[in-house]
């Protein structure tokens, strides 16, 4: 038996197992399972450009998905142009496949935009790396951050539209964007087009997107739009927002030329029109222009002063300029205006007759133009259409480029010479008065007035030293014998008797 017991011990050792190796063998196949799990729930390692690194720190800062942690940073160098640093950004298995060319990073801080404050939150917390992912695109593990969050993330949906503005005005990344009153999009970008325009992207979000039309005009809302008409002053704004920080509305109106019932596409272009008023101005697409002469001065005419006919606005301004004629020596004022003939209704049973001959049957008839006061607070001009039959006879000039149209002399122009000519008659007035008055037979007429009235002022006193006291003494006389009188009456009332009998 113990030859037996011998023999199992030397095969024990012989075989070279102990029970030592138990310990490191388990704490291997625990590390090689650690390992396997960090390989296989771990996500890429990615690298995000930032131009700086404020409020970015290497094992604090966190990258968040719609305020859920998704990775963090590992580390932050500088990169080797100086242009900016390299983060270093461990991510999560779980959003390993939305690593895509598409997917977007930025630094979330407080921020003050048009369209608000973002980023209170990490006032406490401090700054993260906020991400947009996206799924579709190629897969990347570099990415360059963005310089502010963007207004508009991947799941949002709605459509982006164009606008095009001669003025950026308060307008900015985050500004709102109006459907009556409503907010329903924000402006995501801007840019100086290379027309020197201002191009700009909005987008609407679902499902206001399908109250855009071709017929749909966009305006600034930015402040407060006053209207100044005959009912009165009229001032419209679209919230407390736009007044402080400025705002973009859209609507679309009846007749305006286009078709309302069209939809369009995220690509169409719309003009940004300065104003609700100026939005509502119907579009035309015929033009006519023409040119005007006038002699007298056109200051406080504008571009884009009115062209009226009886009031009413068939076109406007284009251009004022200044020339000189050498043929007669004279500085001549031409202002050239457009007009838009289909602002006027033709009515009757007679055809329109196209070309120019229609223009010369009105000329016939006394159409001329005129300047008239437009604003009588702020001196603006208009040019102002009407028919005066009793005008000088006129032609029309086919010489220059334009056509051009008879002008007669305004109002202003009337009042003006009037009251020249009155000034110079009072003028003239008064140098006669003038003169009259330092005439010597003028002075010799007062000296002689004034010894007149020396004279008599000395018979008045004569006549009071003498008179006086003769008609005293009447007076007295008088009076005493009224007296008298009364004291008759008085007994007379007492003693009616008396009167036949006498006084006893």
């Amino acid at each position: 038996m113990t030859d037996i017991a011998n023999a199992e011990k030397k095969t024990a050792r012989e075989s070279g197992f102990s029970p030592v190796w138990i310990i490191p063998i388990v704490a291997l196949l625990i590390g090689l399972f650690l390992i396997f799990r960090l390989v296989t729930e771990s996500g890429p390692t990615i690298v995000i450009h930032f131009a700086e690194g404020t409020g970015i720190e290497a094992g604090k800062t966190k990258v968040k998905f719609k305020d859920v942690e998704i990775g963090s940073v590992t580390n932050i160098d500088i990169r080797k142009d100086l242009l900016g640093v390299d983060v270093t950004v461990a991510m999560n298995r779980a959003a390993a496949e939305y690593m895509t060319e598409k997917t977007s990073f930025w630094v979330v801080r407080p921020r003050i935009s048009g369209g608000g404050v973002s980023g209170l939150s990490t006032l406490l917390s401090g700054a993260y790396i906020g991400v947009d992912l996206v799924a579709k695109g190629e897969r990347k593990k570099s990415f360059t951050g963005l310089k502010r969050p963007p207004v508009i993330q991947s799941t949002e949906l709605g459509t982006m539209y164009k606008l095009h503005s001669e003025h950026l005005g308060r307008l900015n990344f985050g500004t709102p964007v109006f459907y009556k009153q409503i907010q329903v999009g924000s402006v995501v970008d801007y840019k100086l087009d290379d027309d020197g325009q201002i191009g700009l992207e909005v987008f609407i979000t679902k499902p206001y997107d399908k109250y855009v039309n071709r017929a749909t005009r966009f305006w600034n809302a930015s402040g407060i739009d006053v209207l100044l008409s005959a009912d009165g002053i009229e001032i419209n704004t679209e919230s407390l927002v736009t007044i402080i920080g400025g705002g973009i509305a859209f609507d679309t109106f009846g007749d305006m030329g286009q078709d309302a019932s069209e939809t369009v596409s995220g690509d169409h272009e719309f003009r940004l029109y300065s104003s609700e008023t100026a939005s509502r101005h119907k579009k035309y697409r015929e033009r006519k222009r023409y040119v005007l002469y006038f002699d007298n001065p056109v200051r406080g005419l504008l571009e884009g002063a009115p062209v009226e006919l009886r009031g009413y606005k068939i076109g406007e301004v284009v251009d004022i300029s200044f020339e000189f004629d050498t043929d007669s020596d004279e500085f001549r004022i031409p202002v050239l205006i457009e007009i838009e003939p289909e602002r006027i209704k033709v009515v009757g049973s007679e055809p329109l007759i196209e070309g120019i001959s229609n223009t010369e049957t009105l000329v016939s008839k006394g159409l001329r133009a005129q300047l008239k006061i437009g604003n009588l607070v702020l001196g603006r001009l208009i040019v102002a259409f009407d028919f005066y039959p009793d005008a000088p006879a006129a032609k029309l000039d086919y010489s220059g480029g334009y056509l051009e149209l008879p002008t007669m002399q305004n109002t202003i122009s009337v009042i003006t010479e009037d009251a020249r000519v009155l000034i110079a008659e009072l003028r003239e007035t008064g140098k006669t008065f003038n003169d009259i008055l330092n005439s010597t037979e003028f002075r010799s007429s007062l000296t002689n007035l004034s010894d007149t009235l020396v004279n008599i002022q000395g018979i008045s006193v004569q006549l009071d030293e003498e008179t006086t006291p003769e008609v005293a003494k009447a007076l007295a006389e008088v009076t005493e014998a009224a007296r008298s009188f009364r004291i008759l009456v008085d007994y007379l009332e007492q003693h009616p008797e008396a009167i036949i009998k006498g006084k006893e």
